[in-house]
């Protein structure tokens, strides 16, 4: 267990990347039941401390003196120094030194060793992170590592190589991501930064993110400013807090003079943000402290918009309680209904027909049916069907919800949409020339190949059906 906190502060150091810009992507499966899932960027698979001792992060080290760290045989280690003395310690395979193997492993008698033997206790480490042995140290929570290291100079801010997100890790930073408050102090007593040194991701923001509500707590005792804003204002710790669904922390930091509307460089707000992530404890907690309910991001979606996207139906039902409007529409005309409608919310597309939001707003000629018979969505194509909507509206170049559904290949759409409409022989065959003129094109997939001409043979059914019933 000790060493799969190397992989997740790392991990934590990942995520902030995604989370910072309210990128819409797909998310790892939490491991903490009634929390949401981590915003977790995936990392390459790593092989964190073979079950043989062999291997670190996927690095077999073959030199004695690593082999000595492993086995923690101090004799042999001792032995091995003696005859290097007078001589730099050996670098290991892929850029590991021995100290960095000794911090991760908790070795810390080793550790003594080769400090008395003049190891660098600054220099970074080798690997994907290239850490400071004082951020392996925290990241295994082996506080004699950490005593040692800063007794004999190391820097408590310290900070590893350029992470493929640009970012770059200090020791404190990583005793937050792994809720250690304990080397939290230590380091704080040592000189660290409680919100981090310049152009790095403060402290408090990676343990928000990980709800990690011990490193908050001693961070916040220790001064740090709960609106200090990650690199470029692309996260603050509300705004963590709502991506990694923590009301707990975020009231605390509200408590600590946490501005509840403070907006990202993208626009995106503490409530847009819990919106998008799917908190609706995190709502419940902002909606108290009066927020902008018509904020909306740089891109044009509101908190509403936001819920409606992600399906997240118990946040929007908060949302619309508070007052939020329906049909309130972005700049490109697009309303909840139809995010809702094109992302398959169908919980949401519900909440929304019940609260008279508009069955057919239009922009540029999209209407809710139309996305959502383009996107193939058959089950919400018939709740806006039976609750009203206007089946037979065409858009500027005559298209019905009918032919996008056929275009599309979605089968269930299109037999609900004829035997709603009725359509005419000219109408059917241009949803038939829409599938022909799909089905040309070189790289069309067998699959949808399929689809479409399942499509074909139901619409040449309901000819030959007319031909025989006129």
């Amino acid at each position: 267990m000790k060493h799969r906190r190397i992989l997740a502060s790392w991990t934590a150091v990942a995520s902030i990347s995604l989370v910072s810009y309210g990128v819409m992507a797909a998310v790892k499966t939490s491991p903490h039941p009634g929390r949401l899932p981590d915003p977790v960027v995936e990392l390459p698979t790593l092989r964190i401390w073979a079950a043989q001792g062999e291997s670190l992060l996927g690095v077999k080290f073959k030199h004695p003196l690593a082999a000595a760290i492993i086995a923690n045989d101090i004799p042999k280690l001792k032995a091995g120094l003696k005859a290097h003395q007078g001589k730099p310690l050996p670098t290991l395979e892929g850029g590991y030194s021995l100290v960095q193997l000794a911090c991760e492993l908790s070795r810390s008698d080793c550790l003594k060793l080769l400090i008395e033997h003049g190891a660098q206790v600054n220099q970074q480490g080798g690997g994907p992170w290239k850490p400071t042995p004082l951020i392996d140290a925290t990241s295994v929570k082996c506080h004699e590592c950490i005593k040692l290291l800063l007794t004999h100079g190391a820097d408590p801010n310290g900070l590893s190589g350029e992470q493929s997100n640009h970012l770059k890790m200090s020791p404190l930073a990583n005793a937050a991501a792994v809720n250690d408050s304990t080397a939290i102090k230590m380091l704080i007593d040592a000189g660290a930064l409680v919100n981090g040194p310049p152009d790095t991701t403060p402290p408090l923001i990676m343990a928000a993110i990980r709800c990690n509500s011990e490193a908050a707590t001693s961070l916040l005792s220790h001064g740090a400013d709960p609106n200090a804003a990650g690199p470029k204002d692309r996260i603050t710790p509300m705004t963590a807090c709502a991506s990694g669904a923590c009301p707990s922390i975020m009231s605390q930091l509200l408590s600590h003079g946490a501005d509840p509307h403070g907006a990202l460089n993208h626009g995106q707000t503490p409530l847009i943000q819990a919106a998008w992530w799917g908190s609706p404890q995190c709502v419940e907690l902002l909606l108290k402290h009066d927020p902008d309910l018509l904020a909306m991001d740089h891109f044009g979606h509101d908190a509403t918009m936001m819920a409606c996207m992600r399906g997240h139906a118990d946040v929007l039902k908060l949302l619309i309680k508070a007052g939020a409007d329906v049909n309130r529409a972005n700049s490109r005309g697009w309303t909840p209904l139809m995010f809702a409608a094109r992302h398959g919310a169908e919980a949401c597309v519900q909440i929304l027909i019940e609260h008279d939001a508009d069955l057919n707003a239009n922009a540029d000629g999209w209407t809710p049916l139309k996305e959502a018979a383009v996107k193939c969505h058959p089950a919400i194509v018939a709740k806006l069907g039976a609750a009203g909507a206007n089946i037979g509206y065409r858009d500027r170049s005559g298209y019905t919800a009918m032919d996008n559904a056929a275009a599309s290949g979605c089968l269930e759409c299109l037999k609900f949409l004829i035997e709603a409409a009725s359509p005419t022989q000219s109408e059917r065959d241009r949803a038939r020339k829409d599938i022909e003129r799909v089905l040309s094109h070189d790289h069309i997939s067998k699959a949808q190949k399929a689809r479409l001409t399942a499509c074909l043979a139901l619409l040449d059914g309901h000819a030959k059906s007319d031909t025989e019933n006129p």
